[in-house]
C-alpha cells in the first residue's frame, strides 16, 4: 500500500510541473518579452559581479550583458577549460573586458569556501552576487556532502555562498551603490512542498524520489531564502538588497533529464517557443544594475517587473524554519 502512495505521489509531482510549465509557457508568449532600455541598463563602470554558472545557457548571457555594460565579472564555474575558452571569445567581442574565472564546484561545500577564500585573494569589492547555477530533474544522486544533488546546487550551496560573501558586499557597499544579491529561482516553486524532511533526507527505496519534487522545492527554497535575508539585512541595517527572479522557460541545457516519455516535445516547444537565453537574461540583469532598484529588497522578479511568488513562500514559520535547518546543515558539514 506504501508504494502504491509512494507511486502516486511521484505522478502527480510529474503531472503538476508540467501543467504549470504549460500554464507559464502561455503567459510568456500573451505578454511577450520586455526588453530593458539603454536607460534601465546603463554603464556600469566600476561594478564587480560574481556569477555562479557563467560559462553557459542564461549564465553566460548574463555575464555578455555586464561586460558590454563594463562590469568586472568573476565566473564562477567548474570547468576550467570550457570558462577560459568561453572568456577568450568574450574578450575578443569586448577587448576591453575585465572577465575572469575562479572554479567552483557547488556539489562540494569545500569548493564553495575555496572559490570564496580565492576571490578574496584578489582584494577587489564585490558590489553584484548572481547565484545562477543550477540543476534540473537529475536523477536520485547524492553530492560529496550526502545531500540531494538539486537541493545543494540550487539552494545549499548558493546559502553558503551567500554567507561567506556578506561581509564583503556589505563592505563595497557606497553612498552611490547598494550592493546587490540576486537568487534565480523558477515559477515552478509553485508546486514546492513544505515537507523539508523530504527534500534533505537520504532516500532509501524506489519510489521515495521524485526529481520534480525535489527540483519545484529547491527552487522554492531559493524564494524562501530570500525573503528571510532580506529581513535579516534590513533589521540589521544592511547596505545590501536581494532579490529572486524568474528568468523564464528558456532553451537550454537544463532539460537533458527530462523523462524521455516527453523530451521530443520538449525538444520541439523549446526550439519553437522557449525563450533564447539572451531574453531570459534580460531580468537577471535588470534585477543586477537597474539605477532604480537601487536599495529596493526583498522582491521576486518575472519579465522584468515585481510580482508575487506563491503564497508559500511567504509562510513566515516556514522560512525560519528552513533558515534555522540550513544553518545547522552548514555546521555540521563545514
Amino acid at each position: 500500500m506504501r508504494r502504491l502512495v509512494l507511486l502516486f505521489e511521484l505522478i502527480w509531482c510529474f503531472i503538476q510541473m508540467y501543467i504549470i510549465g504549460v500554464y507559464i509557457l502561455i503567459r510568456e508568449m500573451v505578454q511577450g518579452h520586455y526588453s530593458p532600455s539603454d536607460k534601465e541598463l546603463p554603464d556600469s563602470t566600476g561594478l564587480i559581479a560574481m556569477v555562479t554558472g557563467g560559462t553557459e545557457g542564461i549564465g553566460l548571457e548574463v555575464v555578455r550583458k555586464l561586460i558590454s555594460k563594463n562590469v568586472t565579472v568573476f565566473i564562477a564555474s567548474m570547468n576550467k577549460s570550457k570558462a577560459e575558452k568561453i572568456i577568450n571569445e568574450l574578450k575578443y567581442d569586448y577587448p576591453s573586458s575585465q572577465v575572469y574565472h575562479i572554479a567552483v564546484d557547488l556539489r562540494s561545500l569545500k569548493s564553495v569556501k575555496d572559490c570564496v577564500n580565492e576571490f578574496l585573494e584578489y582584494r577587489r569589492p564585490l558590489h553584484i552576487l548572481i547565484n545562477n547555477a543550477g540543476v534540473m530533474l537529475t536523477p536520485y544522486t547524492l553530492t560529496t556532502d550526502g545531500f540531494e544533488e538539486q537541493f545543494q546546487v540550487n539552494y545549499l550551496s548558493h546559502f553558503y555562498f551567500t554567507s561567506l560573501l556578506l561581509d564583503k558586499l556589505e563592505s563595497s557597499s557606497s553612498p552611490d551603490y547598494t550592493s546587490r544579491i540576486v537568487n534565480v529561482s523558477s515559477a515552478a516553486h509553485v508546486f514546492g512542498g513544505k515537507n523539508l524532511d523530504k527534500l534533505i533526507s537520504k532516500c532509501d527505496g524506489l519510489f521515495e524520489y521524485s526529481p520534480h519534487y525535489a527540483y519545484t522545492t529547491s527552487k522554492l527554497a531559493i524564494i524562501l531564502a530570500t525573503y528571510s535575508l532580506h529581513k535579516e539585512l534590513k533589521g540589521s541595517n544592511s547596505h545590501i538588497t536581494v532579490n529572486a527572479v524568474h528568468p523564464g522557460i528558456v532553451n537550454t541545457g537544463l532539460y537533458r533529464n527530462v523523462h524521455w516519455s516527453i523530451k521530443w516535445l520538449m525538444i520541439f516547444l523549446a526550439k519553437h517557443l522557449f525563450k533564447t537565453p539572451k531574453n531570459a537574461s534580460d531580468s537577471v540583469v535588470f534585477v543586477a544594475i537597474a539605477p532604480h532598484l537601487d536599495g529596493v529588497s526583498g522582491g521576486y522578479y518575472d519579465n522584468c517587473k515585481s510580482v508575487q511568488s506563491c503564497a508559500l513562500s511567504y509562510d513566515q514559520s516556514l522560512q525560519k524554519e528552513l533558515q534555522c535547518r540550513t544553518k545547522d546543515l552548514l555546521q555540521q558539514k563545514t
